[in-house]
């Protein structure tokens, strides 16, 4: 198993989830990375959360990375369905179709031992995120990202500003 894992430029996270965990993944898509989660983690739970909903203004997630096929509902719809069937019947996950701050609002603070986001990339969106799930996250756990030098159309890395700004404000140990 691990060596399929090495490959994946995120292994690094997955050799540092603990068996028997409490996860939360924050911007699933097709639910690829979060069965390697699942496969190599054996979660207590997982969490998976994505609203599965096509907008053209946002940029940072998937399709608009890929650009192999047209962006609509119906790929967005697509990549929900590769999702549930990859957890069918799976009991100690759950698949949660709601934006990110809606699905935050729905687990109690200190839940989670560990937290993955990749939702969409903007700044604004990404601040958002670490603003609505830290403190969801147990003391000692951990809060993971993706695509750390996303840059935006106007050159700004908005993903490292958002994560860099968040850590010093709360005044976050690396």
């Amino acid at each position: 198993k691990i060596n399929k894992l090495i490959n994946d430029k995120r292994a690094h996270i997955i050799l540092q989830l603990e068996k028997n965990s409490i996860i939360a993944e924050v911007g699933v898509w097709k639910g690829e990375f979060s069965k390697k989660i699942y496969n190599y983690s054996f979660p207590k739970k997982l969490v998976l959360i994505d609203p599965w909903i096509f907008d053209p203004n946002i940029r940072g997630c998937a399709p608009q990375v890929n650009g192999k096929e047209p962006l609509n509902q119906k790929y967005f719809d697509n990549a929900k369905i590769s999702t549930f069937k990859k957890f069918k019947g799976v009991k100690n996950v759950n698949i949660v179709e709601k934006d990110s701050l809606t699905a935050s609002s729905l687990y109690d603070n200190d839940y989670f031992d560990y937290i993955y986001i990749d939702g969409e990339h903007s700044y604004e969106a990404v601040l958002n995120d670490l603003t609505c799930w830290y403190p969801k996250l147990k003391k000692n756990g951990k809060i993971f990202g993706d695509d750390f030098y996303w840059r935006e159309e106007n050159n700004l890395f908005s993903v490292k500003k958002a994560y860099e700004e968040f850590i010093l404000e709360k005044k976050i140990k690396k």
